[in-house]
Parts: C-alpha cells; structure tokens; sequence
C-alpha cells in the first residue's frame, strides 16, 4: 500500500531594485496572480520594495499599476508638492536672528545636511497616507500583512545591510529606495539608513534565510554583474555610471537551481524613466507569461484569483476609520487653553 504525502508549496518573491525600471515587478505580480501562482512571502530592495510593500499591504497588482501610471505618482517621484496644500509639518517658526544654522534638523523624516536632488516631502506624505491603515492593521509587525514583508536598507557606516521586519510601514518602504545622493536619508531606530540596494540589491539569501521557502520566484530588473567587459554596451552604462557605482549588482546565479529567475526587457530604459511606466509593467507582465510553463512545472499548489481576493479583502475589511477621541494641550497659558478648548468644542475648521 502506498501514501502519497501531500504539501503546500510556500513560495517567496524576491523583487531587486532599479529605480523606475521596478514598475516592471508590478506586471511580474500581475501575471502570478492571473496564472494561480501563490506569492507566500516579499522580499524587496528600492523600488523592488515599494511594489512589494504595496502588495503586503494589501492592495492587487491592478490598484498598484493604477497608481503607478497616474499624475500623481509622478508627481511625488519628482518631487513636486500638491497645489491647493501647505505642508505645515515642515514649516518652520519666524525667526528674527540675523544668521541661523541648523544642521541637526530632527524630525519623522529627518536628515542631517540636506545634499539630496530631489524634494522628498510629497514622497514623504504619500506613503505615510497609504500605508497608516496597513501599518495599523499588522501593528507594526510586517508577519502580520497581508503577505509577510521584508524590505532592505543599508548602514552605511558600519557597510552593512539592513532587513527591515518592524516598524512604522511607511518608513521602511521610504527607506529602502534612499538612493545617496538622490534622496536624503531616513532615520529609523535611531539610525540613518540609505537604499537597501546598497550592499544587497537583490536578497534572494535574506528571502532564504528568512522564510526558509520552497521555491524562490527572483524578478530581476536591474544591471547585473559582468563576469567580462561590456563592448557594445559600454557607452550606455556609462551614462548611468553613477547608479552603477553607487548600487549593488544582482546575480543571476543567486537565484537556485529550485527556483525561477525572471528579467523583463528594460534595456530601453534608465532608472529615471517614471512617465513610461505602462511599458516597463506590460514588460514585466509579458515576460512572467512567457515563463509561467517552468513555472508551473516547479510550483505545483495554485491559489485561484477568487482564493486571493477573498483573503485581501479580509486583511483589508480590518481597517477602521481613525477617530480621535481626546486632544490634550501642554504649554499653553490657562486663558490660551480656555480658547482652544471653545475652539474645538463649537467644531469649527
């Protein structure tokens, strides 16, 4: 008599980072989904980490490509404020010194000496609105999403990487898609930490070391390492030198052998092309179709479209409006008091 042993396939996707070419993991996730493909675990670095990070949170990989190809996400990527909004978090109080240095600005989002390139504050407000309620929900314990997250980061003083599990959700997706140079650094647990891409720009042996999965699903969008030099492609690489010094390479050996490795066509691409993210998600998309064969002969469990909707909608059904139900006032005088309480009590705006 035989027995036949029967068992869930857990599944881990890695997404690596690339500046804008990570939208293509958008259309990886699209297909997954559409083909059955159980994503059990993220794990993401920059934008490889914010894609992912939208998904554990629990949005479909259709609400994040709406997003993604909107006005507004361009807007935050370049750094431009929304018009009809003043950003009072940031406003400093009039100052009458003839001179004032400040090099210690401390903050949510704060930074030592700003040396960036692009304005990060509409970025900031962004992702600190969309990823309250998720963050809330799992009570800060990324285990706890939607789908169990990981998302990178890097200390650059001590050279090391960073595997962000905990915390504030908003804060750790910023994080790990601080490029140096481009965006100023965020502080978390009391330490500045830069773009996971860093040192692990694509952490298939975190993914391992993590959750220890059967199958590795590795989407790959950014440069590789090269084993000879590039003739032909050395003159495009060199426009992009900057991010090719500054960021980690991926491997595509670090993918096993168990596994399957997935790089969308992007060449066409910078890492800076935002307004063409329609083309880099449709190329993660057709690429992931044209492997859903090997995938299917590695991944035997399926999870139907309905399985998986079903499940978000139950992660997201747990979101309660925020109520506030007290406002305390410290430092003011009695009368100012009196006059703030009036205020909020005859509900006025």
């Amino acid at each position: 008599m035989a027995t036949t042993v029967s068992y869930s396939q857990k599944v881990a996707v890695v997404l690596s980072g690339g500046g804008a070419k990570g939208l293509g993991h958008i259309g990886v996730l699209k297909a997954l989904e559409e083909n059955e493909i159980p994503v059990d675990y993220v794990i993401g670095t920059s934008m490889g980490g914010i894609v992912g990070g939208y998904y554990a949170a629990g949005m479909s990989p259709k609400q994040i490509e709406d997003i993604a190809v909107s006005r507004e996400f361009l807007d935050w990527v370049n750094g431009r404020l929304e018009l009809g909004k003043d950003y009072y978090y940031f406003k400093k109080e009039n100052d009458a010194s003839f001179l004032k240095l400040n090099l210690s600005l401390d903050s949510t989002f704060s930074f030592l000496i700003n040396s960036s390139i692009a304005n990060d504050l509409s970025l900031n407000f962004a992702l600190a609105e969309k990823m309250a309620q998720p963050s809330a929900i799992c009570k800060n314990n990324f285990d706890s999403l939607f789908v169990p997250l990981r998302v990178m980061a890097s200390d650059i003083f001590t050279q090391t990487e960073v595997v962000l599990s905990k915390g504030v959700l908003s804060d750790a997706l910023r994080t790990t898609q601080t490029a140096p140079f481009f965006y100023n650094p965020i502080r978390v647990d009391g330490k500045y930490l830069f773009d996971g891409g860093v040192y692990n720009n694509f952490p298939v042996d975190v993914a391992q070391r993590e959750f220890h999965p059967d199958v590795i699903i590795g989407s790959n969008v950014s440069s590789k390492v090269y084993n000879t030099y590039p003739f032909g492609d050395d003159e495009k690489l060199i426009s992009r030198s900057l991010l090719y010094m500054l960021l980690d390479k991926s491997n595509p050996s670090d993918v096993p052998s168990t596994g399957i490795y997935i790089q969308p066509n992007l060449q066409d691409y910078t890492a800076f092309d935002f307004k063409n993210a329609r083309a880099m998600i449709d190329s993660g998309y057709y690429q992931t179709l044209r492997q859903i064969p090997e995938i299917k002969s590695k991944i035997f469990s399926r999870k139907t479209f309905e399985q998986v909707a079903l499940a978000r909608n139950k992660f997201n059904s747990k979101t309660s409006p925020i109520v506030v139900d007290e406002i305390r006032f410290n430092g003011f005088r009695r009368s100012q008091q009196l006059y703030l309480n009036r205020f909020f009590k005859s509900g006025k705006r």
